[in-house]
């Protein structure tokens, strides 16, 4: 019952009291038939709040930050007009969670209305469900406000925000001849010219170098680069140690949003992408290209979380056999406090098998509060340079990433690898 509706109660009761104690009828007769009215108010307000029915439509997934439009349809299935309609729908991808809205207009027996709401998805990664819509609704005399829930609840799955990338040193990038293909030099078959020989049994014919054998008296064949297909492996430490940070301002997530960034270039370009995570929960998603694909990994990104029992040394070194020659591995690690003498041995098996290696270093000292800062600070300035450039020699291209950096800035500008002449 609203303020007017215990003013009008009152002065009811008042009435009958004072019809009573004056013998008055017709004060009698108007307090009873004020509280008949006000009866009847409570009930149509009831009815018409668990009369309306109500659907809700939206897109079944958006990126962290995104605006989501959402679209309610209301149906009046009671044979009473209704006005002043109210609603507050559960949004809780967002901080604030109450969507209220109000249906400007009468909302007549048997007829439908549609409402719409937009809404950005500022909580960090995961699943929500959206609802139910609380239905709120006044008599004519604003007596009375009966609630009512509606519409149930529907999913949401909020996916990583990833930034644009305009190039990667991802392997087989080069050639648009060969989008997802790189050659190394070793003889095969491919559009690129690598020698000759002389003929062996089993060489096809089509491959004889005419100029060359007629030159020499003997059969000369022409040979190729291989070509071999680029997969590219992406690695996100979840080791539980590496973590630091509060919400969506960790260095785990943004070592979730660098390897999400870096599949999406990845498949957008024609390239198959594997996904592996260190988490409690093993994460391990197999080669695969094309949207559907994408979907999926990103899906599986809105579930991990960083409380992986085991380093990412540990975890690369067991996946180095089922790692392609010429692909690229992607390495997003959450900490520039690197134990890099256990990963020697397996960038050298990997740079053996022509194996592109490119690292994404959170830099974890960026995400400590101010005293700590200030602390570190002295520490970082010797630590960061002297990690980046033992990585650099052992030929890995870095890419550096702070807190408050723009993902699309930081992987426009590698640390990469230069050999040296001789």
């Amino acid at each position: 019952m609203t303020a007017r509706g215990k003013g009008l109660l009152g002065f009811a009761l008042a009435s009958a009291a004072l019809g009573l104690w004056a013998h008055a009828t017709p004060l009698l007769v108007f307090a009873q038939a004020l509280v008949l009215v006000l009866a009847a108010m409570a009930v149509w307000a009831r009815i018409g709040a668990r009369g309306v029915s109500l659907r809700r439509r939206h897109p079944g997934w958006a990126f962290e930050d995104e605006v989501l439009s959402v679209r309610l349809t209301l149906a009046n299935q009671t044979r009473l007009p209704i006005r002043w309609l109210e609603l507050e729908d559960n949004f809780p991808a967002d901080r604030d969670t109450e969507k209220p809205l109000c249906l400007p207009g009468p909302l007549e027996a048997k007829s439908g209305a549609e409402m719409t709401y937009s809404a950005p998805c500022r909580k960090r990664r995961g699943g929500y469900q959206l609802g139910p819509t609380a239905i709120i609704l006044r008599d004519p005399l604003g007596t009375f406000e009966a609630r009512a829930e509606a519409g149930g609840t529907t999913g949401l799955t909020v996916f990583p925000r990833t930034a644009p990338i305009a190039q990667l040193a991802l392997a087989g990038m080069a050639r648009w001849d060969n989008v997802d293909t790189e050659t190394i030099p070793k003889a095969g078959t491919s559009l690129n010219f690598s020698g000759t020989r002389e003929y062996r049994q089993g060489d096809s014919l089509k491959f004889i170098h005419w100029a060359a054998t007629a030159h020499t008296g003997r059969l000369v064949v022409k040979e190729f680069e291989l070509n071999v297909a680029t997969e590219v492996s992406v690695f996100l430490d979840a080791h539980y140690y590496a973590v630091k940070g509060m919400g969506r301002e960790t260095t785990f997530e943004y070592g979730v949003k660098a390897a999400a960034s870096v599949a999406r270039h990845a498949i957008a370009r024609g390239s198959r992408v594997r996904f592996v995570c260190t988490s409690k929960k093993a994460l391990e998603i197999p080669l695969g290209r094309g949207e559907y694909h994408l979907l999926g990994l990103l899906r599986s990104l809105t579930e991990v979380r960083p409380d992986g029992p085991e380093p990412l040394d540990k975890v690369l070194r067991r996946w180095i056999s089922r790692i392609e020659a010429a692909s690229t591995v992607v390495l997003v690690m959450n900490s520039v406090k690197l134990d890099l003498k256990a990963y020697v041995e397996a960038f050298a098996l990997l740079k053996a098998r022509q194996v592109r290696i490119l690292l994404v270093l959170i830099d974890d000292n960026t995400f400590l509060n101010l005293w700590e800062n200030a602390q570190a600070k002295k520490v970082h300035a010797l630590l960061l340079p002297d990690v980046i450039r033992m990585l650099v020699g052992m030929g890995v291209t870095v890419y550096t990433l702070a807190q408050g950096d723009d993902l699309t800035e930081r992987f426009a500008k590698p640390y990469a690898y230069t050999p040296t002449a001789g």
